[in-house]
């Protein structure tokens, strides 16, 4: 019928940021993270407080890191090394 298909496509998992280099999720079809990243100011600090909140499966964690900058390069290792554990 014209006018009511609806074209379904395949949507990729989400990948984490590209600045976090110190982890990668592997294929999606085998083990999926989802995770965000930032870093936060507080009261005019030189150096801006990072933080990392990732999941996968069933699990989240969250790191955060005085003055650590980017949160994918200080936060994120942590939060990674979390989630790879046994």
């Amino acid at each position: 019928m014209v006018g009511n298909s609806v074209s379904r496509k395949p949507v990729a998992e989400p990948q984490p940021a590209a600045r976090s280099r110190s982890w990668s999720a592997s294929t999606p079809a085998v083990c999926a993270y989802r995770a965000k990243t930032g870093s936060a100011e507080a009261d005019g600090q030189a150096t801006p407080n990072g933080w990392f909140t990732a999941s996968r499966g069933g699990v989240a964690a969250a790191g955060l890191v005085l003055h650590g900058g980017h949160g994918g390069d200080s936060a994120g290792p942590i939060v990674a090394a979390v989630l790879k554990a046994p």
